[in-house]
This record gives structure tokens, C-alpha cells and sequence, in this order.
């Protein structure tokens, strides 16, 4: 049967981990680095990292180790990236992955944490050029539409000045004689041409008056 638990009996459940030494995780402090350094050097190669962290308060075995390995061993490279490590550091990234422990073999005393630190350098700077590229192109299609609008609003004011202009303008009028309908011949107008006025018959019904 489940027992209810209240504030009493929470208070009296047991606590994980047990006892041991805290390890806060802030940074270390200058004073900290100095000790760490002059207790490695003292030890020599063969570090034991548990007598180290044992005269450290408040630091674990491990906290000592990553601050020497990352930070404070004299043989890291901190020099500034160069091209080539970031076009191999890219490449390595894509084969593995978030592998940071296997990359850092590709890189001779540039350390776990140097790598991935730089490694998302490299992906926020891809990720900002990627959306300075995408702005880019969105800029370049609202001023390729505007100027599409541009040129169909101008077709279509001219179309407009077109209609007008063809409204007022008068239509051409031809005139045609209804006598060029009916062209004379020649033989006509040379015996026209030819008679007398007193040879022309006129109609008895004709008169003058």
C-alpha cells in the first residue's frame, strides 16, 4: 500500500548522494588557479587527481582535471583560429556529430571544450549569414514585384491615353463624287466635244422658261 506523503514525511526521506564534498559550479578564482598550478607542477607527470582535489576546498577531482586539461596547461593552443581549422573543424562536424572529444583529436593541443566553443561560433555566424541571406532575397523579390507593378500600372495609363486619344480625334471622312462612280468614256467626250450647240436634241419637254 502507497504511503501519502506530506512536508513531514518528505522531510524525512533520505538524501541522494549521501554526504561528501560540494562543488559549486562557479569559476574558479585566480587564487584557485595559482593553487592548481603550483600542486601539478609539484606532482609531475603523474597527476592523481584525487590528492590534487584534496587540497582544494570545495573542488572535485574532476573540476581540477577539466580546469588543468582546458585551461591552465601550458602546452594549449590559444592562438586564434585559422581558416583551414575552421573549414576542418566544419567537415569533422558534419562526419560525426556533437562529438567533440573525437573532433579535438584533429586539432593537436586545441582542447574538448576549445573545439565545441568554436564550433558554435562557426554555426551562429553560418546561421546570421543565412539570414542576412534570406532578407537579401526578400528584399530583392518585393522590389523586383514593385517594379512589376510599376510597369503594368504605365501599360495601362498609356492604354488609357491610347482610348482617349482615338475618342477625340475625328474620324476621316472621305468624300467620293458620284461621278467618278460612273467614268465617262472617251468616245463619248470627243462627240460631246465635237457637236454644236444647235446639233444637241433636247427633250420636247425641256424648256427654258
Amino acid at each position: 500500500m502507497f504511503q501519502l506523503l506530506t512536508l513531514q514525511n518528505i522531510a524525512q526521506l533520505p538524501k541522494s548522494g549521501g554526504g561528501g564534498k560540494p562543488h559549486p559550479r562557479s569559476k574558479f578564482s585566480r587564487k584557485e588557479d595559482e593553487q592548481l598550478t603550483y600542486l601539478v607542477e609539484s606532482i609531475g607527470d603523474d597527476l592523481d587527481w584525487k590528492a590534487i582535489a584534496s587540497k582544494m576546498p570545495d573542488r572535485t577531482p574532476r573540476q581540477c582535471k577539466e580546469r588543468w586539461t582546458n585551461y591552465l596547461a601550458p602546452n594549449l593552443d590559444k592562438s586564434p583560429w585559422k581558416e583551414e581549422e575552421d573549414q576542418l573543424l566544419i567537415k569533422k562536424y558534419e562526419e560525426l556529430g556533437p562529438r567533440w572529444r573525437l573532433i579535438a583529436k584533429s586539432f593537436p593541443n586545441r582542447t574538448e571544450i576549445s573545439v565545441k566553443n568554436r564550433m558554435k561560433k562557426n554555426l551562429r555566424k553560418q546561421l546570421k549569414n543565412q539570414r542576412f541571406i534570406e532578407r537579401l532575397a526578400q528584399s530583392y523579390a518585393l522590389m523586383q514585384q514593385k517594379n512589376m507593378t510599376f510597369i503594368q500600372n504605365n501599360a495601362q495609363i498609356q492604354n488609357s491615353q491610347n482610348q482617349i486619344q482615338n475618342i477625340q480625334k475625328p474620324a476621316e471622312i472621305q468624300y467620293t463624287s458620284p461621278v467618278s462612280d460612273y467614268p465617262l468614256d472617251d468616245v463619248f467626250l470627243n462627240d460631246f466635244s465635237q457637236s454644236n450647240d444647235d446639233e444637241i436634241l433636247l427633250d420636247p419637254e425641256f424648256s427654258l422658261m
